[in-house]
């Protein structure tokens, strides 16, 4: 069994307005050890105001890498988590909806990266975004006020991976290109079943399923096993029927 490493975190940031919060996010992110930060479209400049804010992270915040997309803002990432501070705005496409422990719980000590998605300071992610991420976190927050600052909204989800982060890991997640696969695979599946009616539905349950379990490899491995002998069932149901 490998050794588990501590979990690495990627803060994704889509459109970000305002200096104040480039600086205090950066702040935020030297606080609990995340170094990587990634600038999807950004609005905001860094300018005096990020570099004040940013205090001792500035050489960090001065590092962050730019992104066109989201797609390109979490290559190379095991699992994406988007955040909302609306879920009931999403409430049709929601996949798997935490709070920040119950995301730290679901990663802590894996040989894994992390990216954090978050939307800008007007509307947040939107729903595109939303669909490309593993599972989203939601803060809980008083009903008057639900919507947290962006920079307040980075430290607390922070602070929540950094707090429970445990020495090893009982087992070897399986990397997200090849959970994509296997939503792939099943989705040829369902194509080829003609007594499923839903089938676009059937198959988005199954990718769900599989970001809300979290299977080791070799589980991944045995899915991949069975999936390929169900597809070699179905050709020749298919040539049959073609007869």
């Amino acid at each position: 069994m490998k050794k588990a490493g501590v979990v690495a975190v990627r803060v994704v940031l889509v459109e970000p307005e305002f200096e104040i919060n480039l600086g205090s996010i950066a702040r935020a992110m030297e606080n609990f050890g995340a170094k990587d930060l990634v600038l999807v479209r950004p609005k905001a400049k860094l300018g005096f105001q990020a570099k004040l804010f940013a205090k001792h992270a500035w050489p960090l915040l001065k590092k962050a890498k730019a992104a066109k997309g989201l797609d390109e803002a979490v290559k190379g990432c095991s699992f994406v988590a988007g955040t909302t501070g609306v879920p009931r705005r999403f409430w049709r496409g929601i996949k798997n909806c935490l709070t920040p422990p119950e995301l730290a719980e679901k990663v802590a000590g894996q040989n894994e990266s992390v990216a954090l998605v978050f939307g800008n300071e007007g509307t947040g992610l939107g729903p595109e975004d939303l669909k490309k991420c593993d599972a989203i976190v939601t803060i809980p927050t008083s009903k008057k006020y639900p919507v947290m600052n962006l920079s307040h909204a980075v430290a607390v989800v922070l602070y929540a991976l950094f707090s429970s982060r445990k020495p090893g890991a009982l087992y070897e997640p399986a990397p997200r290109k090849k959970l994509r696969r296997l939503e792939s695979m099943f989705g040829e599946i369902m194509a080829g079943a003609k007594t499923v009616h839903d089938k676009e539905k059937v198959a988005r349950a199954f990718g769900q399923i599989l970001a809300r379990a979290r299977p080791g490899d070799d589980e991944a491995q045995a899915m991949f096993a069975a999936m390929s002998g169900i597809k070699k069932e179905l050709k020749p149901m298919k040539l049959k029927q073609a007869k």
